[in-house]
């Protein structure tokens, strides 16, 4: 009797549309659909980020953060969980920021983004660049959302050059 049902279970897996995807079973096809849609979002999560942070708008910044995101400023302990996080952006976020991620790569729900960003020069401060790296985790809405936060200035810190130099982010 079992041998009559695996028979059957293979028939039915042989015929169009049976026991395959209806794609044909282009599994490689659907997951690189899939990270190329999560690159997308995380894309717009960053575009977003730096968005809120121009515009000084620390609760759409704030959003953008897991409930159990870390931030790891320079110079500066953890700062974990939303509610620090935004009382640390509460303290001062700087206009004009750029960031430009150079590699997004995606696991499922988890993915970082490695990148650059730039900072304009302020009437107190010189222009500021260096790197930065965001660890972002699908969430069950859907949306990406940033687990923990790490950037650092590319260039030498003020004494090593003989010029003044860069000011990291600070608040």
């Amino acid at each position: 009797m079992w041998r009559s049902s695996l028979l059957a279970l293979g028939l039915l897996a042989a015929l169009p549309g049976c026991g395959r995807p209806a794609d044909g079973g282009n599994v490689a096809g659907r997951a690189a659909a899939d990270t190329a849609l999560a690159r997308r979002d995380i894309e717009r999560t960053i575009r977003a980020y730096a968005a809120a942070s121009n515009a000084g708008d620390v609760d759409s910044l704030v959003s953008l953060y897991a409930d159990d995101a870390v931030v790891l400023p320079p110079d500066h302990g953890p700062v974990a969980g939303r509610q620090a996080i935004a009382d640390f952006w509460r303290e001062g976020l700087e206009p004009g920021m750029e960031l430009t991620p150079v590699r997004i790569t995606v696991a499922g729900d988890l993915a970082y983004a490695v990148g650059r960003y730039v900072l304009p020069p302020t009437a107190a401060d010189p222009a500021d660049s260096g790197k930065m790296v965001f660890c972002l985790r699908r969430q069950p809405d859907g949306r990406w959302r940033v687990t923990a936060d790490i950037w650092n200035t590319s260039t030498a810190p003020e004494g090593e050059d003989g010029e003044e130099g860069p000011r990291a982010f600070r608040t």
